[in-house]
């Protein structure tokens, strides 16, 4: 029954999207120094249509922000984004994979928690409210990260990037849901939202192929280090909230908190503020990520229903 809800998810159209653009990125490398130059609109289009599902002024209700953001905040950028600093700096010396790290550390969670939590019986407020509130404070502790870590980088660049793809989203998706035109095409938006996607997935891998096939320390020091952040801290959450006897609503919570970040637009802001190989770490991750996912679905086979 898990192998074939395994298939099923694997097969299902969004996510075979996503699988095939990672696998082109690697046969047709040579027309990712083209699309690399659509990367911020996609992602624009993507997060902005992924954010219109929310109603902002009903999350700053301090009675349902507080306890998510805490979780968040301990889960996401002081856990994970603690980790994938500690591990980038342990193993590393290249001070554009460090940048890629810090800028994947101080990421905000993935859009896709939400629709994951839901999938895998998780609490849907806690994940949606976390996320939204994410991406708020990710616009300020992304530049004072790489601030304090003392990276050179051209902050004007840095800034206009952060405002395209975090702040721009959330100003357009709150204009964008009260239209006709969002209703009327809600259900064309996780088709559109997952090809951006993973015409940015083929960018990224494309855009770092001869790093990927080398297998050299630039790309050996993200997978490890993706290994360890994702499936390795993910597994530590649950075993610790198995012995504690925390319910399985939050333990998905925590573990997707735990894991998750918003790699392809941490990789967009490392490529386009410090270059190709900056963005390895979150490239890198996307994969991985999407593995963990699989084996969630594998282990919750009788709670996770993949979307349609």
């Amino acid at each position: 029954m898990n192998l074939k809800t395994l298939a099923k998810l694997l097969l299902n159209q969004h996510n075979f999207i996503l699988i095939v653009g990672v696998g082109a990125g690697f046969f047709f490398y040579p027309v990712s120094q083209y699309s690399q130059h659509f990367i911020v609109l996609l992602l624009i289009v993507a997060m902005t249509l992924s954010m219109s599902r929310v109603d902002i002024k009903q999350v700053f209700s301090p009675s349902q922000i507080i306890r998510p953001t805490l979780i968040m905040l301990v889960f996401n950028f002081i856990l994970l984004g603690g980790a994938n600093v500690l591990l980038g700096y342990l193993l590393t010396q290249d001070t554009l994979l460090r940048a890629g790290f810090i800028l994947l550390a101080s990421a905000p969670p993935s859009l896709a928690i939400p629709a994951f939590a839901y999938n895998l019986k998780g609490n849907i407020n806690t994940s949606l409210v976390g996320t939204t509130m994410g991406y708020l404070a990710s616009m300020a502790i992304m530049p004072l990260a790489v601030g304090i870590f003392g990276h050179e980088y051209d902050i004007s660049k840095l800034l206009i990037t952060i405002f395209q793809i975090i702040f721009l989203p959330l100003l357009l998706s709150q204009v964008y849901r009260t239209t006709k035109v969002a209703r009327q095409t809600e259900k064309y938006h996780g088709h559109i939202i997952n090809w951006c996607i993973a015409v940015v997935a083929f960018t990224l891998v494309g855009l770092n192929h001869a790093s990927v096939i080398s297998a050299d320390q630039d790309m050996v020091v993200p997978l490890i280090v993706a290994i360890v952040t994702i499936f390795g801290l993910g597994e530590l959450i649950y075993l610790v909230c198995k012995r504690k006897g925390i319910p399985h609503s939050e333990t998905v919570n925590y573990m997707l908190f735990g894991t998750m970040k918003k790699w392809a637009g941490a990789s967009a802001v490392a490529l386009v503020v410090f270059g190709a190989k900056a963005s390895l770490p979150g490239a890198i991750a996307i994969s991985v990520g999407f593995l963990y996912y699989c084996w969630l679905v594998i282990r919750w086979g009788n709670k996770a229903v993949p979307s349609g």
